[in-house]
C-alpha cells in the first residue's frame, strides 16, 4: 500500500492511498485529487518505493520532472 498526502498552503491535507505491485509503476494526476491548489506531497509506504515528480502543460511542448527526496 502506497499512501499520499497532499499539503495545501491553507494547512488542510487530502490523504490518497492506493494498493501498488511490486515492480509497477503507477501515476497520479495531483490535479485530480487537488484541483487548483499548489501542494507538497508526502509519500509513504510499507515497502521501499521510488518516486518521482513529472510535471507537463497542456497545449505546450514542455515540462520537467524530478526524482523524491527521502526523509526521516
Amino acid at each position: 500500500m502506497v499512501s499520499f498526502t497532499f499539503m495545501k498552503p491553507d494547512a488542510t491535507t487530502v490523504f490518497y492511498s492506493v494498493p501498488v505491485a511490486p515492480n509497477s509503476r503507477f501515476s497520479i494526476k495531483a490535479n485530480d485529487l487537488v484541483p487548483d491548489s499548489d501542494i507538497s506531497t508526502s509519500v509513504a509506504s510499507d515497502l521501499p518505493v521510488i518516486c518521482e515528480r513529472a510535471m507537463y502543460w497542456n497545449g505546450r511542448n514542455g515540462g520537467h520532472d524530478t526524482i523524491g527526496v527521502r526523509g526521516e
